[in-house]
């Protein structure tokens, strides 16, 4: 993954990626034909707000290449919060599509 940040970001620290990374939650990875071609890495933040639970699930570093972006919209908005007990918010810039 660190591979594919540094091809578009100048200075993509790999210390820092590996760190950033440790303390996400979970990431969806984009494969086409195999070749990883974009991924984003998330992050939930769990609160209680006047008496109920939040969720908020923050999208941290995310890359993908032309094919890959279409593909990570679809993904991330096919999570299934449905038997959630708590309130979920997504909040996330859009990817950026790479050519």
């Amino acid at each position: 993954m660190h591979v594919l940040l540094a091809k578009y970001y100048d200075g993509a620290d790999r210390e820092l990626f590996d760190k950033d990374l440790s303390e996400k939650d979970e990431v969806i990875t984009i494969l086409h034909a195999g070749v990883l071609c974009g991924f984003t890495t998330l992050k939930w933040y769990l609160f209680a707000h006047e008496g109920h639970e939040v969720a908020i699930l923050y999208s941290g570093d995310t890359i993908t290449t032309r094919w890959g972006a279409a593909k990570l919209a679809r993904t991330a908005s096919n999570f299934d919060t449905s038997s959630a007990t708590t309130r979920v918010a997504t909040l996330a810039q859009p990817p950026i599509e790479l050519s």
